[in-house]
């Protein structure tokens, strides 16, 4: 039997396990471990970021290879049980994090533009062929045009308050792209988070905004990855990974200063879903110009 212990959990994969009494291991990545509940998805990792959805490890090879995808996971009292492994994983001493409140709207919408354009810029020196950044493109070059017409239709369809626009586009966007997390779907989770924290920041409920986006979750779970759905609901809150909550804040007010090793870490966050979520943010600001 291995004891392991856990030194953080997000307030989501806190709600999870508390609410559920069981669910089971239904992938393993190089930094993790992900457990299905219901519709909900928890992520058991050693990474060192922050998130709703983790459970993080103090003390065990991130790897995690005696897990194997189908495996029960017990939630009991202060612990969870993997029988198959023979594991036991101690949640009595664990902090919560919730993400906490954005920073106050210091930055005009320009500025903030301007900022984001800077951080592009520096994604594209790193690795022009990254997810999507190729939407920021200015020359007129157009590596996927539907994709293009797609985040196009949602900028005009938040500005024109055109629901069917809008939701054209975001239909073309959720599913697109491979792994765990669509680039599409990080997109537009991106794009919604930033518009809900905006909001929090303001003090302000634009109904639109939170209507559209219930309407956008529903869609999720019917056509996309169940993590990726959980990451839409998330951003209802105006919770996300701590790595864009940061970003937000940085645009916000420019004095919430971000380092090179944090864009190093945004770069490499899954496969593309630190730059495409990202580019959601980029193109929510511009829906707003």
């Amino acid at each position: 039997m291995k004891e392991y212990t856990i030194s953080s959990i997000g307030a989501l994969a806190a709600e999870t396990i508390t609410s559920a009494d069981s669910g089971s291991i239904i992938g393993i990545t190089s930094k993790g471990a992900f457990i299905r509940a219901g519709d909900h998805i928890i992520f058991l990792t050693c990474a060192d970021y922050r998130s709703p959805f983790n459970l993080t490890l103090s003390n065990a090879d991130h790897r995690l290879t005696e897990l194997q995808p189908g495996d029960l996971v017990v939630f009991r009292a202060g612990e969870l049980y993997i029988p198959e492994a023979r594991i036991t994983i101690r949640t009595d001493t664990a902090e919560i994090w919730t993400p906490p409140l954005p920073s106050p709207l210091k930055a005009s919408l320009n500025e903030q533009m301007a900022l984001a354009g800077q951080w592009i810029e520096n994604f594209w020196r790193k690795d022009p062929e990254k997810g999507l950044l190729f939407l920021a493109n200015e020359s007129g070059v157009q590596i996927d045009t539907e994709i293009s017409n797609s985040v196009r239709s949602l900028l005009e369809g938040i500005k024109q308050e055109n629901f069917e626009k809008f939701m054209g586009g975001v239909r073309v966007l959720l599913g697109r792209g491979g792994g765990l997390t669509p680039s599409g779907d990080d997109l537009v989770t991106g794009f919604f988070l930033y518009h809900m924290r905006y909001d929090q920041s303001m003090g302000i409920v634009r109904q639109v905004i939170h209507d559209w986006l219930s309407q956008v979750t529903y869609l999720a779970y019917e056509t996309t990855t169940t993590i990726s759905a959980n990451r839409l609901a998330a951003a209802r809150r105006g919770w996300s990974e701590d790595l864009f909550l940061r970003i937000i804040d940085a645009l916000f007010d420019s004095t919430n200063k971000l380092d090179g090793r944090f864009f190093e870490r945004l770069t490499c966050f899954g496969h593309s879903s630190g730059v495409d979520t990202f580019m959601g943010i980029y193109f929510a600001i511009k829906s707003m110009i």
